[in-house]
């Protein structure tokens, strides 16, 4: 199975991707941090290292295609604004069998939605 995780999350997903690359799967990890299979790095908010980040997601955005499952950690998955990573979002769903948002640690929409549910 091939397998893409998007963001990091106390390094979760690298030890997802270790465990899941020993039982035979493919997977791939997209962080914006060092170190990972592709990385999405945004070392500053300034908005020239908004424009770097911005292309590293476009070169590598073929990349993101034909996978079983794809995984992201939270809505704020890429380091940049919402309206901005709304269209690789789509391009995710349109280009990948199955498309997973995780609730991993504290997010204002996690929190939001946990608030406002009984």
């Amino acid at each position: 199975m091939r397998i893409l995780l998007i963001g990091e999350c106390s390094n979760l997903h690298w030890n997802l991707a270790e465990g899941l690359r020993i039982l035979g799967h493919e997977v791939c990890v997209a962080a914006s941090d060092n170190g990972y299979d592709i990385s999405l790095n945004r070392p500053t908010n300034s908005f020239m290292d908004g424009l770097g980040c911005i292309c590293r997601i476009l070169y590598h955005l073929p990349k993101f295609r034909r996978y079983d499952v794809v995984q992201i950690t939270h809505p704020y998955f890429l380091r940049i604004r919402s309206e901005r990573a709304l269209p690789v979002y789509q391009y995710l769903r349109r280009h990948n069998e199955k498309v997973f948002l995780g609730a991993f640690g504290t997010d204002y929409y996690y929190v939001k939605a946990c608030m406002e549910t009984n």
